[in-house]
């Protein structure tokens, strides 16, 4: 009994606690603390965006990319990278995330682009790794667009805060290709071929979905080919291909871009 009573004063303390956390917040007009290791993206303009009175960007918050380790039915024991994400909403209607991962890799002699790949035994174990109290879901690529991310207004006409953001988090993840497979290459399944190689150097992800942004233009030929707004992340992998581990990767910088789908060439 007095066990019962003393849980039943704790949890009471901690939402207490919460509680004056939250006004103490409101308070001062700033957002909640995030969690640890999250970047925000500060601004959310292209050089390139057109003049359109419905032209919309989501908030996007990300950690630098991390691997796991694990077992993929019919592919035996892996090593995958991927990106934990979140998006928000401001822009004054729900909006729907249909997302395009691409891990462009750009050092000369191994380039390639290669699209996230939904593995959702990798995404459970993400979600326990990422959230072990299991606050919030953690979607793969596919599942975040199924519904609307919901638009929140954050401040009223005189500029108070009103409400807090409401994200919805995300994932992609990427296998990570052995070196057998990489010698193999031309005789490996199609599947294969979109596995990341394992040597280091400069990486872009671009990600696709956050705008309803697109430009038009030529291309070399003078056919017309459509760019979609994306956000471009660059990062640095060092050391070697027989090891792969979050220590390695560093962020550089961040850019929103105009690019095709399509990706094929790295930039440069």
């Amino acid at each position: 009994m007095r066990m019962h009573v003393c849980q039943q004063l704790g949890s009471a303390l901690v939402m207490l606690m919460l509680g004056v956390l939250v006004l103490i917040w409101q308070g001062i007009g700033q957002d909640p603390p995030r969690a640890f290791n999250v970047r925000p993206i500060p601004e959310r303009r292209a050089p390139e965006d057109p003049e359109r009175a419905d032209l919309w960007t989501l908030d996007f918050h990300f950690k630098d990319p991390r691997t796991i380790e694990v077992d993929i039915p019919g592919r035996g024991r892996r090593i995958v990278w991927y990106l934990w994400y979140q998006v928000s909403n401001d822009t004054g209607d729900d909006r729907r995330f249909s997302p395009v991962f691409i891990w462009v890799q750009t050092t000369p002699g191994r380039e390639g682009a290669y699209r996230d790949e939904i593995i959702p035994i990798a995404v459970e174990k993400i979600q326990r790794l990422e959230d072990p109290q299991g606050l919030y879901p953690i979607h793969d690529s596919a599942k975040i667009a199924r519904r609307p991310v919901p638009f929140v207004r954050q401040f009223d006409p005189q500029g108070k805060r009103i409400a807090y953001p409401e994200y919805v988090t995300g994932v992609a993840t990427w296998i990570v290709a052995t070196p057998e497979e990489i010698r193999t290459l031309p005789k490996q399944p199609g599947y294969v071929r979109n596995y990341l190689r394992p040597e280091p150097g400069d990486f872009y992800i671009y990600v696709f979905g956050l705008s309803n942004g697109f430009v038009q233009v030529d291309d070399p030929d003078g056919k017309p080919i459509i760019k979609q707004k994306a956000l471009r992340l660059k990062f640095k992998r060092i050391g070697d291909e027989f090891r792969q581990h979050n220590d390695q990767v560093h962020f550089e910088r961040h850019e929103w871009i105009y690019a095709p789908l399509d990706l094929q060439v790295p930039p440069r």
